[in-house]
């Protein structure tokens, strides 16, 4: 449906405003200075709309934002530590796209919102990162992939025909020997009685903050030396093996406490994991360093591990990656470990001759 709309201004200037209904699609207008070109434009913009159902041969007559309402009550409740971030995405979704027909949603349409967002400011005054975009577009993926396969209600992904904003290279800092060594003398020193062991944690396992602060009394085996990690990205369990030195500090750790709490790094009040973000952020500028982040001693425990001679195998089995993409970068850092093992293999065929 359309209309033409006549519209004389205070000023005496008459213009002509044109509107486009489609029915399962938002309402589209613009204004012209004449009547023709009005037309012109209903005439263009209709047709484009017509020609834009992507799905034509699809019955369904829902909308997206009845999908993403269906989504969001039914599947997300079955993950629940990404409930709150992934609901925020795809309430995005919903107020962008949300009156058009799932016969509507076209790769185009969606590659103008991923360009809007990559244009917007965020409230620190930044440029969306492609990183961030990609996460929208993850989302709003997951969701048409479950449409296609349990709902019956599409046939194709329209998320996976645009192209995806290239994200820069991952980040490789990791500590030195020398520097671990100032760090942990800095944490020593910490108002925070927790800071040291935690790191010192965090540099023995290669595990995440929210692994090692979510960790209970119950989760480490004192007399097998392990540690199951029950709160982990993936969802899944991960059961790590802990060095005698990481050993004897978590009995002492045990032993000086006073709040009783289940958790190994407790709240003041051991209703909760401890918050050290205060603590990290002054110890690390008393040590002198910049830029540095809590995760980067992850990186640091599995790019020694890999200078030690482990394997890209091992290291993503210790990080408990699922995919060995995220190992690669520190692949190269076990040159001189492999050098090692060619150089016995040569020694052991070539040596007699």
């Amino acid at each position: 449906m359309a209309y033409i709309e006549k519209r004389l201004h205070p000023t005496g200037k008459v213009t002509y405003r044109a509107r486009v209904r489609i029915h399962g699609m938002p309402q589209e207008s613009a204004s012209f200075p004449t009547r023709t070109a009005a037309k012109e434009w209903v005439r263009l913009k209709e047709n484009e709309l017509l020609q834009n159902r992507y799905f034509p041969h699809t019955p369904t007559k829902k909308t997206l934002a009845h999908l993403l309402e269906h989504y969001i009550q039914n599947e997300l409740p079955k993950k629940p530590k990404s409930y709150l971030k992934q609901k925020q995405l795809l309430t995005f979704w919903k107020h962008k796209l949300g009156d058009y027909y799932l016969t509507h949603i076209s790769p185009s349409l969606i590659a103008q919102v991923r360009d809007q967002l990559l244009a917007e400011t965020t409230y620190r005054g930044d440029l969306r990162s492609p990183a961030t975009v990609n996460r929208y577009l993850a989302a709003l993926s997951k969701v048409f992939t479950i449409t296609i396969k349990e709902y019956g209600w599409l046939k194709e992904n329209p998320v996976l025909f645009i192209q995806r904003p290239s994200e820069p290279k991952g980040r490789e800092r990791y500590l030195t020997l020398e520097e671990i060594n100032r760090l942990l003398d800095a944490c020593r020193y910490c108002r925070s009685t927790h800071l040291y062991p935690i790191v010192v944690f965090a540099l023995a396992t290669g595990a995440r903050r929210g692994e090692i602060l979510n960790l209970n009394w119950s989760d480490i085996d004192f007399e097998q030396h392990i540690a199951h990690f029950r709160h982990t990205k993936n969802g899944e369990t991960r059961t790590i093996a802990l060095s005698q030195h990481l050993i004897d500090i978590l009995v002492t750790e045990r032993k000086r406490r006073v709040v009783i709490s289940p958790y190994v790094f407790p709240s003041k009040d051991g209703t909760h994991p401890a918050d050290i973000t205060t603590a990290w952020t002054q110890t690390i500028q008393k040590a002198g360093f910049k830029n540095l982040r809590f995760h980067d001693l992850r990186h640091t425990a599995a790019s020694h591990m890999a200078m030690n001679g482990a394997s890209t195998l091992e290291i993503a089995a210790v990080l408990g990656h699922k995919t060995l993409a995220m190992v690669k970068r520190y692949s190269h850092l076990s040159n001189s470990a492999t050098a090692k093992v060619l150089k016995r293999m040569n020694e052991a065929i070539f040596g007699a001759a």
